[in-house]
């Protein structure tokens, strides 16, 4: 499976905090990704509102997402999105990952994700496709790990996901998503 699909479902999922649902093939994975927290949320609130989202730590190897997303009108068929990922490389810094995905059609990109989005989609309430319409969406706790991930994943470390929804050139929602794979049993890698 292709590494920029996955770490674009994360970064979706960390930054719209709007995935849930099904389970993947989890048991035969080596890892467990964990997410940390959210910051530099943003939003245009003519679009967007949030509402106490956050990433809760349960325990050593769980956390969640939880909190309220508003559409305060129906969700632009319009709307572009942009994913970068960076890699920690110490002190506190990031470097660009593999993950570059340049302003796309954010429904286009919801109707081809089968990773992440689906089990969002449910967790959320969210219909089948684009548009959504206004309306209040919550996520009562879910854990990335729901998704259907894949077997493998880049080495252990931590990860940063910037998320950008963009409606005309408006930025409507702008967050970074903090997560880290670690290994089943492995100290984590710098």
């Amino acid at each position: 499976m292709d590494r920029t699909k996955i770490f674009v479902a994360v970064a979706l999922l960390t930054a719209m905090v709007c995935i849930t649902g099904t389970s993947g093939g989890g048991s035969k994975r080596n890892y467990q990704l964990l997410a940390s927290r959210l910051d530099e949320m943003r939003t245009d609130e003519t679009y967007i509102k949030l509402t106490k989202l956050k990433v809760a730590r349960v325990n050593k190897t769980l956390s969640l997402f939880k909190g309220k997303l508003e559409f305060v009108q129906d969700f632009p068929q319009d709307a572009t999105c942009a994913v970068k990922g960076y890699q920690n490389v110490g002190g506190g810094k990031y470097a660009k990952g593999p993950v570059d995905i340049q302003p796309t059609n954010c429904c286009e990109f919801f109707a081809s994700d089968t990773i992440v989005w689906p089990p969002l989609r449910d967790a959320l309430g969210f219909p089948m496709k684009c548009p959504f319409k206004k309306g209040i969406y919550e996520l009562k706790g879910f854990d990335i790990n729901q998704c259907n991930l894949p077997d493998t994943l880049p080495p252990p470390n931590d990860w940063m996901m910037e998320v950008t929804l963009t409606m005309k050139d408006k930025e409507i929602l702008h967050l970074k998503g903090y997560a880290e794979i670690k290994r089943s049993g492995l100290p984590m890698g710098r």
